[in-house]
């Protein structure tokens, strides 16, 4: 008995042959299958097609789409009946989402089925079940979400995706591109932590790289938007006497102290009912593996649609098994890396991951980081779009003219310039502000910093 064909040859030709009828509704039928869900190669060069005219604003017709293909060189012997009849078969578009609906059906089942061959593969090269199932997990969500698990796409199929995102960015009303860190220079020189990026913030301890990530955070909520903090250094009480320093603003050591008049008792408990209800989610486990960050983000982001995840940090979390063991460091933390700029693609977001500083740059007379003093540099270096380093010269000199003050160093930048982003570190409310002009070390009068607006202060201003 053959086995039975994965896909309906009628409802592919149905759906196409609905839109050469109605074009406008190609944009409800997108959203519900993309031209790789189409079987038959033909199929998804033409509604690739299809969907490369309309991003254009071209009249999509018989006469027009046939054009198109015979200048591209892909109107074969036949294709133009077979257009004919698409379009002399289907008198009416009225269906033509029930037909769009079969067709993702059908391709889904064919990844599945896909997934079932390579679920073999890995279950026979892969010791531990723990990553296995942490693959599937991320080849289910792909599926889930009509994505094709793996393959080429012809350009035809990629084009109208990166025009919808070129037409976006130019009509964008937000100043920029990603979401703002809450510094203005900052965001001058990266156009904000955009989506789809691995962003690796490093210092030595006591540089402030936890501040500058909560900092991430908060500037995250003021804008509106939902983030996720992984603390694998700090419980999460600890990171909210942070966050409640900052926004108030109340010295740390006062906060925790508890040592509060009555102004401040007044101040923290309006704060905590103003940050109540704001979209964060803290996550504070200890010896947290790669495999069980990916699950519990995508998990999240299903329920609640996330815009930025932050790590704190990279030293401290688990990588890749082997043979029930680890490999070694530089391996792990390669597996992480990877993993992370994995996530970040994959849930369409900024992903800031913090790391240490390796001893080296002790023995040198210029105490700034560079590159290779990351721990486990080289996968780091390879998957970040952004490295970052925060240096504060009072750590190693303290006589230093630049007392409460740092330096951003952005070392790479996958997508735009390089450079040093002066700033001030007010460690004692936990938080970073711009330092307009230079460094005392280069200036002699530096203006005071601004004030940033709290989360119960947004609204009031806007």
């Amino acid at each position: 008995m053959a086995e039975p064909l994965l896909f309906s040859r009628e409802a592919e030709q149905s759906v196409l042959g609905g839109l050469f009828v109605s074009p406008i509704a190609l944009a409800d039928v997108a959203v519900l299958v993309k031209a790789g869900d189409f079987a038959e190669p033909r199929h998804r060069l033409l509604f690739a097609t299809l969907q490369a005219m309309d991003v254009e604003r071209q009249p999509i017709d018989l006469v027009t789409v046939a054009e198109r293909l015979e200048a591209a060189g892909q109107l074969s012997d036949g294709d133009m009946a077979y257009l004919v009849v698409l379009v002399r078969d289907t008198p009416s578009a009225a269906n033509v989402l029930a037909y769009a609906g079969i067709v993702r059906s059908y391709a889904q089942r064919r990844r599945l089925l896909a997934l079932a061959d390579q679920l073999a593969v890995w279950t026979r090269n892969q010791a531990d079940p723990a990553q296995t199932t942490a693959h599937l997990r991320l080849a289910l969500d792909a599926i889930d979400a009509g994505q094709a698990f793996g393959g080429p796409k012809v350009l035809a199929e990629l084009l109208p995706g990166v025009l919808d995102d070129l037409d976006e960015r130019a009509n964008r009303t937000q100043a920029l591109l990603g979401l703002s860190s809450g510094l203005a220079d900052v965001d001058r020189l990266l156009d904000g932590f955009c989506a789809g990026r691995l962003y690796v913030i490093a210092g030595r301890p006591g540089s402030g790289k936890s501040v500058f990530g909560l900092q991430t955070v908060r500037a995250a909520l003021l804008a509106g938007k939902r983030a996720l903090l992984f603390s694998l250094e700090m419980p999460a009480t600890e990171v909210i006497h942070r966050l409640l320093a900052a926004e108030i603003p109340l010295p740390l050591g006062t906060l925790q102290s508890a040592r509060l008049s009555e102004a401040d008792w007044s101040a923290v408990t309006n704060t905590c009912a103003s940050i109540w209800p704001q979209p964060l989610w803290i996550d504070d486990s200890s010896q947290l593996s790669i495999a069980d960050l990916q699950s519990r983000a995508r998990r999240l982001h299903r329920l609640a649609p996330l815009d930025v995840v932050v790590v704190d940090y990279l030293g401290l979390m688990d990588g890749e098994r082997r043979n029930g063991e680890y490999s070694n460091r530089v391996q792990e933390v390669s597996s992480i890396t990877r993993a992370l700029k994995q996530l970040a693609k994959e849930l369409s977001l900024p992903v800031i991951a913090l790391a240490q500083l390796n001893r080296t740059l002790e023995q040198r007379s210029d105490k700034r980081p560079i590159l290779s003093d990351l721990r486990e540099s080289g996968s780091i270096e390879q998957d970040a779009d952004v490295v970052a380093f925060v240096y504060r010269d009072e750590l190693h000199h303290p006589d230093t003219p630049d007392k409460d003050c740092a330096e951003l160093l952005i070392r790479k930048n996958r997508s735009g310039k390089t450079g040093m982003i002066p700033l001030r570190f007010d460690g004692e409310h936990c938080r970073f502000q711009s330092l307009a002009g230079s460094l005392p070390s280069q200036t002699t009068s530096p203006s005071p910093p601004g004030r940033h607006p709290g989360f119960g202060r947004q609204k009031a201003e806007q």
